[in-house]
């Protein structure tokens, strides 16, 4: 059976199987308070871990951050990932991890999964996503933090996440969280045990399998824990470990996913409620999830295949522009409708923004401008902030003109491509103009502000804050850069607000506001162009089932010859999303006392459990 997710289509799903989706999405955001030095830049590096097939050990990659095995994915677009809906920094697909838990502990081949490196800092950020899938005898995931100069990588600190403390969480439920670093490093040791205190350790006396962070074998006896870290090693070993929480703590968030994929055909009930037209269930869904970003990308997802994404999301946008009391707050919230528009520009715009701003930012990043504006933020030759409150610094005039070319750069190349807009978005852009101006019809500006709100609040800025995760660079960026693709950031969104900037907000950004108010006539017609439609499709979202299988004039199903995505993870998903919050939804049903919404509701119930029943799982697991 083939597990692999970067190249996998219909044909390797086998029909009377249940397979898995195991998963553990891993966002590294900070560390603080670890040992490092002035000349040293700081990176960590994420290893998952296998138990052996004899259960006596542990597989693990022999850590070598010099010539680490990586499948890069800094944007939401390689290859069919994006019908996936993944939002990642780096994936590892199952035929590379079920090749590594294969290996003898001896074997030197080398899975890792490494962030950007960033500057000297004592409090480096890197904000990347991780998306690990996962194989059954997966056991941990190893996190490493290091200090990298010119002669050597030195390690800091590491932390553990274990599939004991993991599997609580299989629903996929986030977890926000400082942990703490420890080091067996004796090179940092006499640096870091002042900072921190003594272990408190206890006797292991539980059932499950540990291993020693010190020797890394699994402990058979003579195993401690430390009750404030939580660390476990042998009694011998902890003598070579430096203080608790003295190598300082990594802030992360991780979601952990173990949940059945059914065959394809026992989603059929549920595919039909979800694409139905009078949309009962999904509204209840959007209403009641606690994750609506995920359950968003599902459905979206699911129902792009079906060619029914467009009518699905012109009517969440109707809803929404019908609940909005003021054009200055529509579509400005964070809901279940501009969160799956949102995916849906992503989905389908990656030629789109590569031609736009992607060509524009690369010249951006070769010519090493200096575009700093704000007073507070100009530097000195020394590199060091210029500090003088009694006397403010004048910023160059060399640094406005610098902003004001590289602002007109951005807004000339997606004016000048705004014949090539994708053609879906061109609907449901008119759709939601249409809609709007039903509404607010005194509104002087709302056909405009109203599709600003997701084409340059939410696609184009940030594209050009943050290119690597558009995948329009690969490279890491300067601080001169990522600062001066943040002004650039700022002009846009605030020249698609149709107001030039006040002297009270953000006032060093008043000297664009000339620029500004000569962009918003060209916005006005960008906007106008990307509206423009020759004919409309059917808006109304049908109950048009997908075509999973076919029959053959014998009564055998027979598989259809290829879908792009990976359809049963995807339903097993939102079957995962709903089984979650099926209580949420039925509190949501019993507040609106409406028959249609009971009707839906229990309908549902039936199929989850139903679903459920086919899993082995009960509701609410």
């Amino acid at each position: 059976m083939s597990y692999d997710f970067l190249n996998r289509d219909f044909r390797s799903f086998k029909i009377n199987e249940i397979e898995s989706d195991h998963r553990l999405k891993l966002r590294i955001y900070e560390a603080k308070d670890f040992f490092h030095c002035n000349k040293a830049d700081s990176f960590c590096v994420i290893t998952a871990n296998y138990m052996s097939k004899s259960g006596k050990s542990i597989v693990r990659p022999n850590c070598n951050v010099s010539t680490p095995l990586i499948r890069r994915m800094n944007n939401a677009f390689v290859g069919n990932l994006v019908k996936k809906g993944s939002y990642t920094s780096t994936i590892i697909d199952k035929n590379t991890l079920e090749m590594l838990a294969n290996q003898e502990e001896k074997n030197e081949k080398k899975i890792q999964f490494e962030t950007k490196i960033q500057p000297c800092n004592s409090n480096p950020f890197w904000g990347e996503y991780f998306e690990i899938i996962l194989n059954p005898n997966f056991y941990s995931v190893k996190i490493e933090l290091f200090l990298k100069n010119a002669l050597v990588n030195v390690p800091v600190g590491e932390m553990y996440l274990y599939k004991y403390d993991l599997e609580q969480y299989h629903l996929g439920e986030a977890i926000n969280a400082w942990k703490p670093l420890n080091s067996k490093n004796a090179s940092i040791k006499k640096e870091v045990n002042d900072i921190g205190h003594s272990h408190i350790f206890e006797v292991i006396n539980d059932w499950k399998t540990h291993d020693c962070i010190v020797c890394e074998n699994i402990i058979w006896d003579e195993g401690i824990t430390c009750s404030q870290c939580h660390i476990t090693c042998h009694i011998r070993c902890s003598r070579n470990l430096c203080n608790c929480e003295a190598c300082g703590s990594l802030r992360i968030e991780y979601r952990y996913i173990d949940f059945p994929i059914l065959p394809l055909r026992y989603y059929d009930a549920l595919q039909d409620l979800i694409i139905d037209e009078k949309m009962n269930v999904v509204n209840l869904i959007s209403k009641s999830c606690d994750s609506k970003d995920e359950a968003a990308r599902e459905i979206v997802t699911i129902l792009n295949e079906g060619n029914l994404a467009l009518p699905f999301l012109s009517y969440q946008c109707k809803l929404e522009i019908a609940n909005t009391k003021i054009p200055e707050t529509l579509f400005r919230g964070s809901s279940f409708c501009t969160k799956g528009v949102d995916y849906y520009m992503k989905l389908i715009c990656k030629n789109y923004l590569e031609n736009t701003v992607g060509v524009v930012i690369k010249k951006i990043i070769k010519q090493h401008k200096e575009c700093e504006i704000d007073p507070r933020k100009l530097h000195n030759e020394s590199g060091e902030y210029i500090d003088d409150r009694n006397n403010v610094p004048k910023v160059p005039k060399e640094n406005i003109e610098n902003l004001k070319e590289f602002a007109k750069a951005v807004f000339d190349s997606i004016i000048e491509y705004a014949e090539h807009f994708p053609m879906e978005l061109r609907e449901l852009f008119n759709n939601i103009q249409e809609y709007s101006c039903e509404k607010f019809p005194d509104s002087r500006d709302i056909n405009y502000t109203s599709i600003t709100a997701f084409v340059f609040l939410r696609l184009f800025s940030p594209a050009i804050i943050n290119p690597q995760f558009y995948g329009i660079i690969d490279e890491n960026l300067k601080a001169r850069e990522v600062r001066t693709l943040t002004l650039i950031s700022k002009f846009v969104q605030q020249t698609a607000n149709l107001v030039p900037y006040k002297k009270t907000k953000e006032g060093y950004m008043s000297v664009l506001n000339d620029l500004i108010d000569e962009y918003i006539p060209l916005i006005k017609g960008y906007i106008t162009s990307i509206t423009r439609i020759k004919r409309k499709s059917v808006i109304k979202p049908k109950k048009i089932a997908f075509t999973l299988f076919k029959k053959k004039t014998n009564g055998k199903i027979e598989e259809k010859d290829k879908l792009p995505i990976d359809i049963g993870s995807r339903f097993s998903s939102l079957h995962r999303i709903i089984n979650k919050n099926l209580e949420n939804i039925k509190k949501e049903v019993d507040k609106n006392n409406s028959n249609e919404e009971i009707e839906a509701y229990n309908e549902l119930k039936d199929i989850i459990e139903n679903l459920n029943d086919k899993a082995g799982l009960s509701l609410y697991e």
